[in-house]
């Protein structure tokens, strides 16, 4: 295997095995992964959650005819 199909399969362990120990506390899964966003922003989660949106949420996409 390569070594980025090996980095891949990390990390999917790592994505599946994190929101498998929050199975049933989704909000403290976002809450553990917003303090690791920002932590010299603390507790400010409103903040946190704004930026880790604006980060992640990408671009619109205009299709013209």
């Amino acid at each position: 295997m390569c070594l980025l199909c090996l980095m891949l399969c990390a990390q999917r362990e790592e994505f599946t095995s994190f929101w498998e120990q929050y199975r049933h506390r989704p909000l403290t899964a976002r809450n553990q992964i917003l303090a690791s966003v920002c932590p010299q922003v603390y507790g400010l989660y409103v903040v946190k959650l704004a930026v880790a949106l604006v980060l992640i949420g990408g671009v619109q996409v205009m299709i013209s005819n």
